[in-house]
């Protein structure tokens, strides 16, 4: 049996109506749900804690054949995607959603109540809910627009926010309109897209066991499960970013397969630049998969190998780009990391920048299927903000030195100072900058 739910969705970090619109698009997903109304936006004084910046908040009706718990569960999940810490009872929350109200159940359990038990005396509750429900009678009798009437507004900090057609956009990447346009034999196709997975990487690994062809694609709106390298986790922040996956077959050696690293990390290098503003800095390649803009991180490539017999099978490379974070939506990481919405202060379109790498690495793969990395490594090089630097290798032991070169195999070679060259690869260690 269906039910209607009514519930109230509030943010107050990073791209508001991003998180926003991105929650509906996740409730119209989850099974036997229906989104069947939205109100206006509001932007309201942060309740508790004031020492935030205001909420953006806004009710939504669905019908659901979930129970009560079921679609708690699912709420919270969605919450989850976008970082929420239930540490913080009034703190900054990049998306709250609560349960308020249902047409003919009522919950009285420790951790959920339904009706609301403090929706009647919430302005900013009531007034974006008397737009989907005016005539629904409280517990004192009074219907929900004449509660509203009662609300001085400006006192309670409640105004209306009409955000524009651009904030509105979530740009998200449909195989229908990345692919549009691309030779058929460019990589990218056959393209999957997905709202949510563990990791595109795991996915792609199960489609290239079952006999995938080579070029096919995984792009997600959100990773819960996304990775690094060495294991490290990647954030992916819904409708914010990048996070795709491509399969390919180069019939290369297993001990080559750093060298597939280079050749993903420089077709993002070639694709992100060719988005960046006159005098805007570049981004720059830190060896060995890491894009970085003002020495601040902004994206990282990551190729994982099946081998089988002992001859490689497949190869995924993993790519996730910031794109559209603000300050507060970023990991709070050892290394200094950032969006390219912050580093050069515009939007990239996801499609557009999706349907560029696509370009890219297939003019780069099909170099490097001929030539390895042997025409390619001058442009990486001349890229690299690793080469030159005195740096820090952390594996088994630790290594100073200058790194000098990136070989043909993908490893870096440092000099150290005692003048013995090194091999470094990247599958052992990880490499800093000594400032």
């Amino acid at each position: 049996m269906r039910h209607e739910f009514y519930l109230s969705l509030g943010s107050n970090v990073g791209d508001r109506i991003r998180n926003l619109e991105g929650v509906l698009v996740f409730l119209a997903e989850l099974p036997e749900t229906a989104v069947t109304g939205t109100s206006s936006y509001y932007e309201t004084k942060p309740v508790g804690f004031t020492q935030q910046r205001d909420f953006l908040n806004r009710v939504v009706r669905i019908t659901t054949g979930l129970s009560p718990q079921e679609l708690k569960t699912k709420t919270r999940r969605i919450e989850d995607y976008y970082g929420r810490d239930r540490n913080l009872r009034w703190g900054p929350r990049a998306v709250d959603i609560d349960l308020l109200w249902s047409n003919g159940i009522e919950v009285a359990e420790p951790d959920l109540t339904i009706p609301h038990p403090r929706m009647w005396e919430r302005a900013f509750v009531m007034v974006p809910f008397a737009e989907l429900a005016p005539n629904l009678l409280g517990p004192d009798g009074q219907t929900v627009a004449q509660l509203v009437a009662s609300f001085d507004l400006r006192e309670e900090g409640v105004q209306l926010y009409q955000p524009s057609p651009a904030e509105l956009d979530l740009d998200r990447p449909f195989p229908g309109v990345v692919l549009a346009g691309l030779d058929p034999e460019e990589i990218g196709q056959p393209l999957l897209y997905k709202l949510e997975v563990s990791s595109t990487n795991d996915l792609l690994k199960d489609l290239a066991l079952e006999g995938a062809p080579e070029g096919t694609a995984v792009v997600a709106e959100t990773q819960f499960k996304g990775k690094g390298r060495q294991g490290r986790s990647w954030v992916s922040r819904p409708f914010a970013g990048l996070w795709t996956s491509i399969l390919l077959r180069p019939g290369i050696k297993p001990n080559m397969v750093p060298s597939m690293t280079i050749v993903g990390a420089l077709a993002l290098a070639r694709a992100v630049n060719s988005f960046a503003p006159k005098q805007a800095e570049p981004a720059l390649l830190k060896w060995p998969n890491d894009l970085l803009v003002g020495g601040a991180k902004v994206a990282g490539c990551l190729a994982e190998a099946g081998v089988q017999g002992g001859k490689l099978s497949y190869v995924i490379l993993g790519t996730g780009v910031n794109l559209r974070h603000w300050e507060d939506e970023l990991p709070n990481l050892e290394q200094p990391t950032t969006s390219l919405y912050l580093a050069w202060g515009k939007q990239v379109s996801r499609q557009a920048l999706l349907r560029t790498y696509f370009t890219e690495l297939t003019v780069i793969y099909q170099d490097y299927l001929k030539h390895g990395l042997e025409r390619l490594l001058s442009e990486y090089q001349s890229l690299s903000c690793t080469l030159g630097q005195q740096v820090e290798v952390r594996g088994q032991e630790i290594l100073i030195g200058q790194a000098i070169a990136v070989t043909p195999a993908g490893s870096l070679l440092v000099e150290t100072p005692g003048g013995v060259i090194r091999e470094v690869f990247a599958s052992e260690v990880s490499v800093r900058n000594v400032r």
